[in-house]
C-alpha cells in the first residue's frame, strides 16, 4: 500500500469495550478514527437476525458510516458486530473485522476475534485468546506508589468485575 491503511475503532455505550478497541488500535501504531456509536431501539434484535445492517444506529451515527471505507474495523461487543459486517459488504468485501471480547455472531464472521477466557469461544484459527483483557495503563499508573512498594513480597492483587453474561457477579455471587 502507497499509504498506511485506513483502521475504524467501532465505540459504543461500554467503557471497558471501547478502552480495549482503543488499546488495540493504538497499539497497532496505525493512524485511526474512533466512531462514537449510538443505538436506537432496534438494537434488541439478536445479531444473527441482523447479519449486516445499519437499522439499529441513530440517523446521527449512520453519518458517521461513510465512504471512504475502512482496510480495518476494530469493535466489540454485539451490538457493534452488525455495524462491521455492513461495513464490510459496502467495501464489497475488502475490509477487514477484527472484534474484541464476544461477538455474539457466527465466529467466521470475523477475519480475528480477540478474546479471553471468560467468554469460552473454541479454539479456531481466527480466534486469539488472551490471558488478559487488553488493557493500557497511563505512565502515571505504571509505578507502583510507595504505599504498595513498602508491602512485604508476594502481593496479592484482587481484580473485580461486574456481570457479563453468561457470568455474573453480583452481591451474593462475591459473598
Amino acid at each position: 500500500m502507497a499509504e498506511a491503511p485506513r483502521v475504524w475503532a467501532l465505540l459504543g455505550r461500554r467503557a471497558g469495550d471501547n478502552r480495549q478497541v482503543l488499546t488495540l488500535a493504538e497499539a497497532a501504531g496505525l493512524p485511526f478514527e474512533a466512531k462514537p456509536l449510538r443505538f436506537n431501539p432496534g438494537r434488541a434484535l439478536p445479531t444473527l437476525l441482523r447479519r449486516g445492517s445499519l437499522h439499529t444506529l441513530t440517523l446521527e451515527s449512520r453519518a458517521l458510516v461513510a465512504p471512504p471505507w475502512p482496510d480495518v474495523v476494530i469493535a466489540a461487543g454485539k451490538r457493534s458486530a452488525p455495524i462491521a459486517l455492513w461495513i464490510r459488504m459496502a467495501s464489497g468485501g475488502r475490509t477487514r473485522l477484527v472484534h474484541v471480547g464476544r461477538p455474539w455472531a457466527p465466529l467466521s464472521w470475523f477475519d480475528r476475534v480477540v478474546t479471553t477466557a471468560q467468554y469460552g469461544l473454541p479454539a479456531r484459527a481466527n480466534v486469539i485468546r488472551n490471558t488478559l483483557p487488553l488493557a493500557h495503563a497511563p505512565a502515571e499508573a505504571e509505578a507502583i506508589p510507595p504505599a504498595l512498594a513498602a508491602l512485604p513480597s508476594p502481593r496479592l492483587v484482587l481484580l473485580a468485575g461486574g456481570s457479563s453474561r453468561p457470568l455474573m457477579l453480583d452481591a451474593a455471587e462475591a459473598r
